[in-house]
């Protein structure tokens, strides 16, 4: 049925062919819209992989048919462009399954050219990018770094100056530029009534730094608070102070954190002087220079006893109170050595480490009765206390670290632990807060 009317099926014999006149006129081949016949396409035999390629012959361009060739074959007619070119290799023409690819088109491809890169003009020496930096090649006309100069190298260098030598690490932090505008601590905070009728006992060095900046920033926002101290006449003179600048007087009891009684002593006199206690701050705390290879069991003990200890007995005695009254808040006082180790701190910074740690556990379970306890972390507050037992030389290290350029002002962490007292901090539970303006 070749070149007949109706569909190329119909004509490979693939279905049973309808009369001429029951064929739709599209089919026809006088129809309008029917395109052309196309012509055979013509499909290269495979070659074998042993058989080797035959070169064209130096006269297949002038076209003549029936040409006979060196071997005594005839040429193909017409314009056979793989006639002109020869048998074709193994494998030439095949897809990835073995089978001839179709040419679609007959007249022959355009000639690409190829692109030529452009070149930028460098100034300096350009590596090639790799996949890591260690395999770049060096450039030849540089040395290794690691090796010695060599002889014109090191007389030039003999000639030049030596540089000045590098100061220690720890004279680096004191001759390093500052600014010139050292930032002075800002004026005295006014009163925001944050502990307005709350019951505040202070344990221990309420006499001086930390302590009596606490005592004082906690009357003045409107708290009922007893101090107290190991140094009686120490602490009198403290409450004749707090009085002259805020109007009241603070109550007074003295107590030694290291005895048992005398912490139970200060509990019962709260509870006996306030009616009961809201808020219990523990800022006991002892330190000092010393080497640990020098460092008596007695000097560790002591600091220990008293920063880490002292800190335990005070909430083992007024936890019962506030369990009892289904509420409280606990602030105690650590240090930023807890966490940042300093040399011939040892003892100090191991105790606050255990405040830090004691903090947190024993604020999970304090939770169950409504109790919060937290701690702040203080970097360097100036006091006298402090300037008296600390060298200059390490002070003024202490302040170079600082982002400020200067230490914190006592009131200035005594405001800290108020917050953290204060109904703003209901949620806070078991947390130590930074009071630094350097890196933990």
């Amino acid at each position: 049925m070749a070149g007949r009317d109706g569909h190329a099926c119909l004509r490979a014999g693939r279905a049973h062919a309808r009369p001429a006149d029951g064929l739709p006129a599209r089919t026809r081949r006088d129809h309008p819209t029917r395109p052309p016949p196309r012509s055979p396409r013509r499909r290269h035999s495979p070659t074998p992989a042993d058989q080797p390629v035959d070169p064209p012959p130096s006269d297949a361009h002038h076209g003549a048919s029936n040409a006979v060739d060196r071997r005594g074959g005839t040429r193909p007619r017409g314009n056979d462009r793989q006639a002109l070119l020869g048998k074709p290799p193994p494998g030439h023409g095949r897809g990835g399954d073995g089978r001839a690819r179709r040419r679609r088109h007959d007249h022959p491809r355009p000639i690409r050219r190829a692109r030529t890169a452009r070149c930028l003009p460098s100034a300096l020496h350009v590596h090639p990018i790799r996949h890591h930096l260690r395999r770049v090649r060096p450039d030849p006309t540089q040395r290794d770094r690691r090796a010695g100069a060599g002889p014109a190298a090191r007389a030039t260098l003999s000639r030049s100056p030596a540089p000045p030598p590098r100061p220690p690490p720890r004279l680096a932090r004191l001759t390093r530029p500052r600014s010139a505008h050292v930032p002075t601590p800002p004026s005295y905070p006014s009163a925001h009534g944050l502990l307005n009728e709350q019951n505040v006992v202070i344990t221990a060095a309420a006499g001086t730094g930390i302590g009596f900046a606490l005592a004082r920033r906690c009357i003045e926002e409107g708290a009922n608070v007893l101090i107290s101290d190991v140094h009686e006449r120490r602490l009198g003179e403290a409450a004749d102070r707090i009085e002259a600048e805020t109007g009241r007087r603070p109550r007074t009891q003295i107590c030694d954190v290291t005895s048992e009684d005398d912490v139970r002593a200060l509990v019962a006199a709260g509870i006996e002087q306030l009616g009961h206690i809201d808020v219990w701050m523990n800022n006991a705390g002892l330190g000092g220079n010393a080497p640990i290879v020098e460092m008596t069991d007695d000097a560790w003990a002591k600091v220990l006893d008293i920063t880490l200890t002292g800190t335990f007995r005070c909430l083992r005695a007024v936890l019962p109170h506030m369990y009892e009254r289904g509420s409280g808040a606990v602030v105690n006082n650590a240090s930023v050595l807890g966490w940042r180790a300093q040399e011939l701190q040892s003892h100090y910074a191991a105790a606050k480490a255990g405040v830090m740690a004691l903090t947190r556990c024993a604020a999970m379970e304090a939770a169950a009765h409504n109790v919060r306890i937290n701690a702040v972390s203080p970097s360097l507050a100036m006091h006298p206390f402090l300037a008296k037992v600390t060298p200059d030389g390490l002070l003024e290290e202490l302040e170079a670290r600082e982002a400020f350029g200067r230490a914190a002002e006592p009131w200035e962490v005594a405001n800290v632990m108020v917050m953290l007292a204060s109904d703003y901090t209901t949620y806070m539970t078991g947390e130590v807060v930074a009071v630094s303006s350097q890196h933990a």
